[in-house]
């Protein structure tokens, strides 16, 4: 399964908070938000039917539908672990460049900030 961003035109109450700030004029040294979610719709919708598929297993299997259970959770974790460790790695300067000015580190430092926040809100 590849994770992609979320849709930004999807009508969620964080993606209404950021359009309205995007609305705004970035300033320079400005990151303009993004959606809280990291799943894309289709990934989603990928999950939510196989977690439909384990709980209709439950009631012929429980103990197979709940070892399903265990292994989706941990797929979708792994996933889940694996976009955001790639989403982190975009934000770092180094990354490009072995000494980076102090604007670009500054710049890198909100973006953690606001990594950081979308985290915490999971």
């Amino acid at each position: 399964m590849n994770i992609t961003p979320k849709n930004a035109g999807e009508t969620t109450m964080s993606s209404a908070v950021s359009t309205s700030r995007q609305q705004r004029q970035l300033r320079p040294g400005d990151i303009g938000e993004t959606a809280v979610s990291f799943w894309d719709e289709t990934t989603s919708q990928q999950f939510r039917a196989e977690w439909h598929e384990v709980k209709a297993q439950f009631v012929d299997d429980p103990v197979g539908a709940l070892e399903l259970a265990r292994e989706l959770i941990s797929q979708a974790v792994q996933e889940l672990s694996e976009s955001m460790l790639a989403e982190r790695d975009q934000l770092d300067p180094l990354r490009e460049n072995a000494t980076p000015d102090t604007e670009s580190m500054r710049i890198a430092m909100r973006g953690y900030t606001e990594f950081l926040q979308r985290i915490l809100s999971l």
